[in-house]
């Protein structure tokens, strides 16, 4: 898949661009000419004069360290407009371009040709790529139906459905007579999308807290599962309480475990997983926009509670994916469709987001993870909507002191207004 790196496909990303000086003193000289007056210029390009003194001479002074000014999206645009110099003349003279304001910079000849198939995901090239298809992708979206699955207000599907589709020698194993995609179901489903913990044959999630886990532990009991344990996964040397035991029915040590502790409710059965959660994981963009707004409000709520995480100025929801088990490039762009499909859903409900990407390196590993950050507008439509579908006690209380903020400073348009980031990596 062939990507076009230009100036003009680059202004609707958070790419950031620093000028040829003798083209920008060029520029700023037109402005001038034709304005008379800094002022009136800063006014038409939407920033005070302060800024614009950086612009023209193309560095800022802050902390009495020297840095550069970059020009944002909107004040090429801008400027471009005002002086009439063609948006190709501005592409001739960049000199570095980065992506957000702490970004590093980079040297680039455009426009250039990226292969998303081919480029490294750890390239400069790849990562303006990337948002030029968020762009792209976006404006060709269609969403067919979902397939074998029956329908009446929610979607759903039969244990006589299953039999007859399977192909396979798997043992048989009990299976619920109907499985709906409803709310209920929803919320603990995105709770799985979020975790998916046990391979190939095994449903089940993990977390810190006792009543997520119970509560999975009660969808699969409704799925006529023989009845799963409770199981507390401890790091070698962490010694717990007797608080943290006395919920779990199988105690095991991991050398491997993150953090100290983990409860962990799982079912063996191939058939449910791969006929069930893997057919509904399949047709899940389908299902949750041609389900009641409702299921898909649960779903992000459970989302949210596996992998979410808050502060008082950010909301990420991150799904770990390590590169090097992902070389293959078309593994990624999947998944890169499958940020923005869900992008895409949450405007359905009228929350507006954008896409971060993220890339990291060390000596161990490599991750890219892409965020849906909720613009700070849609905060309140985000709380009214998904919060009520939401449980877990320490994610409730994060987001109740986000409220807290958010009354503090209602009335403050300079204050940072809380952002939500829902983080997506491939599974």
């Amino acid at each position: 898949m062939l990507v076009k790196i230009s100036l003009r496909n680059l202004l609707n990303t958070t790419a950031m661009f620093y000028l040829d000086g003798k083209f920008r003193n060029f520029v700023f000289s037109l402005l001038r000419e034709k304005f008379g007056d800094w002022r009136i210029v800063a006014k038409h390009i939407g920033i005070n004069v302060r800024h614009l003194f950086g612009l023209r001479r193309g560095f800022e002074i802050c902390d009495n360290k020297k840095y550069k000014r970059y020009m944002s999206s909107k004040e090429i645009i801008s400027i471009s407009k005002l002086t009439k110099i063609n948006l190709k003349q501005f592409e001739k003279n960049l000199n570095k371009i980065k992506v957000g304001t702490s970004g590093r910079e980079h040297s680039l000849i455009l426009p250039a040709i990226v292969d998303l198939e081919k480029e490294k995901v750890s390239t400069f090239r790849r990562s303006l790529a990337d948002r030029i298809f968020f762009n792209i992708f976006e404006n060709d979206i269609f969403i067919k139906p979902p397939t074998n699955l029956n329908k009446n207000k929610y979607f759903y599907i039969t244990s006589e459905q299953i039999t007859n589709q399977r192909k396979d020698n798997y043992q048989d194993r009990p299976l619920p007579n109907v499985v709906v995609f409803n709310e209920k179901f929803a919320k603990e489903f995105g709770k799985w999308v979020g975790d998916k913990c046990g391979g190939a044959r095994k449903v089940g999630v993990s977390n810190k807290n006792i009543e997520f886990i119970q509560k999975f532990k009660d969808l699969i009991l409704r799925l006529n599962q023989v009845d799963p344990k409770v199981q507390l996964i401890l790091k070698p040397d962490f010694r717990p309480n007797k608080e943290i035991t006395k919920y779990a029915e199988v105690i095991s040590i991991n050398k491997h475990q993150y953090g100290n502790y983990v409860y962990r409710v799982e079912v063996c059965n191939r058939i449910l997983k791969e006929y069930v959660f893997d057919h509904f994981n399949k047709n899940l963009i389908s299902i949750l926009y041609y389900s009641p707004k409702s299921v898909r409000h649960a779903f992000f709520a459970g989302l949210i509670e596996a992998e979410g995480s808050i502060s008082l100025d950010s909301f990420d929801i991150s799904i770990a994916f390590g590169t090097q088990k992902y070389k293959d490039n078309k593994k990624i762009i999947k998944l890169l469709k499958t940020a923005l499909l869900y992008k895409y859903l949450l405007k359905l409900d009228k929350i507006e987001s954008y896409i971060s990407r993220k890339y990291c390196k060390t000596k161990r590993s490599s991750t890219l993870k892409y965020d849906i950050r909720i613009k700070r507008d849609s905060f309140i439509s985000f709380r009214e909507k998904i919060i009520p579908y939401i449980s877990h006690p320490k994610k409730l209380e994060r987001l109740r002191g986000l409220e807290n903020r958010l009354k503090k400073i209602k009335n403050k348009e300079k204050e940072l207004v809380p952002e939500i980031s829902i983080g997506l990596v491939g599974h």
